[in-house]
């Protein structure tokens, strides 16, 4: 703690200008945790607004008379515009709690330069004392290397993008086996029964509800394929480790030991998992497809109404069967060395901010993607070359 300042500490909040209104004044301290707001000019601090002097403000409507339309359109500088101490950035947390104290609840921070930097509490203060450091939003991935966790600033786990880039590989070559063992029982069922499967796909229904041999092939492989896409990746090991992703983020946001015991005993299913997300796929799948109505803005507008009602509810029971299981204590070992280490980079850094695209990199949406791109690609390439039969739905 002696090595932490207070500009690490600092929390961002847009600073008011001198010609802002007292009415505009009004509306951001009521929306901000601070007693105060911060008014710059050019980045350099002149003053606070504070609710004692918005009180003050008040007071004058009420006892003398005066229309509140006289003055909630008077500027800062002629009305509320009020001097506070600043904090420099380096100073300790000692010196900050004692300035906190002694001036009021809160107070600005600025850089050695003068330029504002934020706003800090005595809670900030007690929070470094008191609590691990912790970031305020952690997400995180399974790969084949291990767990993966970022804060969007910094990342740990998993080797990277190396990690990143093999779950879209697998997550890539998972689909094109369904395609595969769909592209195998088509022809199959057309050797067996004589029926042309795929050439009634191509087929104009016959009336609008799908329920003759040619029309309901349509509805019902898709469904078969989302079961056996569903029933694949509960097998692959990246459900283990996904587990375990979920369960260290819990851990750190409960502000729990990273031991084994206390992370195993941690929820499996977690609010901001993306598999919310897979569940709005598998309700256009189950309805844009599998309705066997021939009218397409039936289905879509079924599928439309059960995501609205179904969408998170469905994504965390697919969390529970589907994308994750629980973790073995190898996984379990893993996110607790990438929660320690993500944990430890963020100690050492609090207050550092990344551009988007940093936060996008981190994400791992891109390697993922690229991932997926390559797997399928190259694998739907050698199934053409060997005359094995697929089936994208």
């Amino acid at each position: 703690m002696d090595q932490l300042r207070i500009g690490s500490l600092a929390r961002p909040l847009e600073p008011l200008a001198p010609e802002d209104t007292l009415a505009r004044a009004t509306e951001v301290i009521r929306s901000v945790p601070f007693d105060r707001v911060p008014v710059a000019v050019e980045g350099r601090l002149v003053g606070v607004v504070t609710a004692a002097t918005l009180g003050s403000a008040a007071q004058t409507v009420l006892q003398d008379g005066i229309s509140p339309e006289e003055i909630r359109l008077l500027s800062i500088d002629e009305s509320v515009l009020s001097t506070s101490p600043a904090l420099p950035a380096d100073a300790s947390l000692e010196e900050a709690l004692s300035l906190l104290r002694h001036h009021g609840g809160s107070l600005p921070v600025i850089r050695a330069d003068g330029l504002y930097l934020g706003m800090v509490d005595q809670a900030d203060v007690a929070g470094a004392l008191l609590q691990k450091a912790r970031p305020p939003s952690i997400g995180g991935m399974a790969t084949p290397l291990g767990v993966y966790l970022t804060t969007g600033v910094f990342s740990a786990g998993a080797r990277g993008s190396l990690g990143l880039a093999l779950t879209g590989a697998a997550i890539g070559s998972a689909t094109v086996v369904v395609s595969v063992l769909m592209g195998l029982l088509i022809y199959g069922l057309e050797r067996t029964t004589l029926f042309p499967i795929r050439a009634s796909l191509n087929s104009v229904p016959a009336q609008w509800l799908d329920l003759n041999p040619y029309d309901i092939w349509g509805h019902i492989l898709p469904i078969i394929a989302l079961a056996l896409f569903a029933l694949l990746f509960r097998l692959l090991p990246l459900t283990g480790c996904h587990a375990a992703e979920h369960q260290v983020v819990h851990a750190i946001e409960r502000d729990c030991p990273l031991t084994p015991e206390s992370v195993a005993r941690m929820p499996r299913v977690h609010p901001r998992c993306g598999t919310r997300f897979f569940a709005v796929g598998v309700l256009l799948v189950l309805f844009g497809n599998g309705l066997p109505i021939s009218v397409w803005w039936i289905r879509y507008t079924a599928a439309a109404v059960a995501i609205v009602l179904w969408w998170r509810v469905l994504g965390d029971e697919l969390q529970n069967y589907v994308t994750t299981k629980p973790a073995s204590p190898k996984q379990i070992r893993s996110a607790i060395a990438a929660a320690e280490e993500l944990l430890a980079k963020y100690a050492h850094s609090p207050g550092v901010r990344a551009s988007l695209p940093t936060r996008i990199w981190h994400m791992g949406i891109l390697q993922v993607a690229a991932g997926v791109y390559f797997s399928v690609t190259l694998l739907t390439f050698l199934a053409g070359h060997y005359g094995v039969p697929l089936f994208m739905p």
